[in-house]
């Protein structure tokens, strides 16, 4: 096997789901004569993707050269058309795009891209470093629909190595929430076995500490819990995961406790005294903060037990 289909079946091999026939979105028509790279396409119902949006000094995240985007990830990888430049394919997708009703959002090529480049994030770390060879070009474009949810397309052409036309797609919506039940004896039963329970059914606008109405369904068991135990009273405590610098997650995560202790009192009548607010920002987390998922854990409100 060459060293190419080695790195594609090792890629492929990664926790996506793979469709057995990938068919491009109805705005993307593959340039004639692209086919598809092996099996070089994946699905993924909800994630991050980083677009590039200005010339790229290191990896994401942070940074403010990329666009973090949540959403459906679409990705698919093309060899590139025989016997066709990078610039005229490149234009023939810029051009479709726009007549899709696409803005443009930012172009680069070749050393203008800047050192590094993630066109394929999440997968071998020898296939994000970006090759500065005037032939190699990047797009990014984005249909605004106010309703339904923006769509990002990352296309790119590599020349150098892998000869690959890739598109990077994100369908903006938001992740599926309340997959995981919450009631007062689950509640409970956390606590008296642990002396803490997380509670991923409270949750907040992004980098904020507004509550999402989403969240009453868990706060009212926090209030059932509560008025079941008289004598119990409980630290809130707030947890955050990496992103962004360390006393901005510890501020965020303390108010993000105040506001749910806010909430209780106010909203569902809890007694103040039977609440203590506090927030740990990134320093406890119970998953890795490389990925989404992760982070996704890392963000969470705690319940402990407040022992007399």
């Amino acid at each position: 096997m060459s060293l190419r289909l080695t790195v594609l079946a090792l890629i492929l091999f990664s926790s996506v789901v793979l469709a057995a026939e990938p068919k491009p979105p109805p705005f993307i028509t593959p340039y004639p004569g692209q086919k598809l790279y092996g099996d070089a396409f994946q699905v993924t119902d909800f994630d991050e993707h980083h677009f590039i949006v200005a010339k790229t000094t290191g990896q994401p995240p942070p940074g403010q050269e990329f666009k973090r985007v949540e959403g459906k990830i679409t990705q698919f990888v093309y060899e590139h058309p025989s016997g066709r430049s990078s610039l005229e394919v490149f234009k023939n997708y810029e051009e479709g795009l726009k007549k899709a009703g696409f803005e443009t959002v930012y172009t680069c090529a070749g050393k203008a891209c800047g050192s590094t480049v993630a066109p394929f994030p999440g997968w071998l770390p020898q296939l994000k470093q970006w090759v500065p060879d005037e032939k190699n070009r990047y797009l990014l474009a984005k249909l605004t629909r106010p309703t339904e949810g923006n769509i990002w397309v990352g296309f790119y052409i590599n020349l150098v190595g892998l000869e690959v036309n890739g598109i990077n797609i994100v369908e903006e919506r938001p992740m599926q929430t309340g997959m995981v039940a919450v009631d007062a004896a689950a509640l409970k039963k956390g606590l008296e076995d642990h002396g803490y329970i997380a509670v991923y059914g409270i949750v907040f606008d992004t980098g904020k500490a507004t509550l999402k109405a989403e969240s009453a369904k868990a706060l009212e068991q926090v209030k059932k819990l509560l008025e079941e135990s008289p004598a119990l009273k409980l630290y809130v405590v707030g947890h955050t995961d990496d992103v962004g610098s360390e006393s901005a997650n510890v501020a965020l995560s303390n108010a993000r406790a105040s506001a749910v202790v806010k909430e209780l009192v106010g909203r569902y009548q809890v007694k103040k005294d039977r609440l203590k607010a506090a927030g740990v920002g990134p320093y406890v987390p119970v998953a890795t903060n490389r990925n989404e998922q992760g982070r996704a854990k890392n963000r969470r409100v705690v319940l402990v037990e407040d022992v007399p």
